[in-house]
């Protein structure tokens, strides 16, 4: 099982800014942006990556791990905890971009009611910058931007 063609170019550190958005609070509230890292690397048979990212929010440092890998079968599969989002669980994502855009999805608990879903992605915008964004979505499929994270080459 491969790791997704857009991680394995992306192997290495990373700086640059996490924004992230807030829908819920009042304009002009809602985007909080702060300095942030990443890091991809892959195992030595380069059969998954692990990307590890750093921001904060309202001064308090968080960091998350994803762990991502490709079937042979062209699909992609990935396990993300952070220690903001999640709270110490273990999101099980599915989706594909073994060559291009990678792009997984998951679902979450809301508490009462249905799950709602989770997409993240990585692409690249050239050998020195490296994106990732991530989206809610509603049990009705309406998307928001969650996360989005803008990187150059550390």
């Amino acid at each position: 099982m491969p790791v997704p063609e857009p991680l394995l170019k992306a192997v290495g550190r990373w700086t640059g800014s996490s924004r992230l958005n807030l829908p819920y609070l009042p304009e002009g509230e809602q985007v909080e942006e702060s300095a942030s890292t990443l890091t991809v690397t892959t195992d030595q048979k380069q059969t998954y990556a692990t990307v590890d990212i750093t921001w904060s929010t309202k001064g308090d440092d968080q960091t998350g791990r994803i762990l991502v890998a490709g079937g042979e079968d062209g699909n992609v599969s990935a396990g993300w905890s952070d220690s903001w989002h999640q709270s110490g669980g273990v999101m099980s994502l599915v989706g594909n971009g073994m060559t291009g855009p990678t792009k997984v999805t998951g679902a979450f608990s809301a508490g009462e009611g249905p799950d709602w879903g989770w997409r993240i992605e990585f692409w690249s915008d050239g050998p020195d910058a490296f994106q990732m964004k991530m989206f809610v979505i509603t049990p009705d499929g309406e998307e928001t931007w969650a996360v989005q994270g803008d990187y150059v080459r550390a």
